[in-house]
């Protein structure tokens, strides 16, 4: 379960298997959001910056990308061997990263969902990622009990 306010504070998103934005105003249902064939197995999902755009990863470790609003509007990023266990949008919303228990992690482009990169290098699983607040580094953690750097300057886009 997650739990996550819009940046303007008016809708609230929480996940029970599928995605559903409430209004925090009156508490009601606005729209649900849900991969076709995939009823009720979402089990992660984060906001972009500016809430146009939903990372959805369900219980088989696909990873799906909404555009928020759109109902039934998504593209399913697919490129790892393992389930995908985690992923993080950059500050401008612009790259999603996600990592695997492939070992990699990979970076899409979000507005066409486009894989730009794959990462690799760990021995491990990895089991979060993130995007410095600047914008200018991600980072990997993994069950090699490594943290690695990956500057987004060098990313072949």
């Amino acid at each position: 379960m997650h739990l996550e306010f819009t940046p303007d504070g008016k809708q609230i998103m929480a996940i029970f298997g599928d995605v559903g934005f409430w209004s925090v105003e009156t508490g009601r249902l606005l729209f649900r959001l849900e991969p076709e064939g995939a009823k009720r197995s979402l089990s992660f999902a984060r906001l972009s910056p500016d809430a146009s755009h939903i990372l959805c990863l369900n219980s088989s470790g696909e990873a799906f990308l909404f555009v928020a609003k759109a109902e039934g509007s998504y593209l399913k990023l697919d490129h790892h061997t393992r389930k995908v266990t985690h992923g993080s949008f950059s500050p401008d919303g612009s790259f999603v990263l996600l990592g695997s228990e492939d070992r990699t992690a990979s970076v899409w482009k979000v507005s066409d969902g486009s894989l730009i990169q794959v990462l690799t290098g760990h021995k491990g699983e990895i089991n979060q990622t993130a995007f410095s607040p600047d914008g200018n580094w991600m980072a990997t953690v993994s069950d090699d009990y490594t943290t690695r750097l990956w500057p987004v300057k060098a990313l072949k886009r």
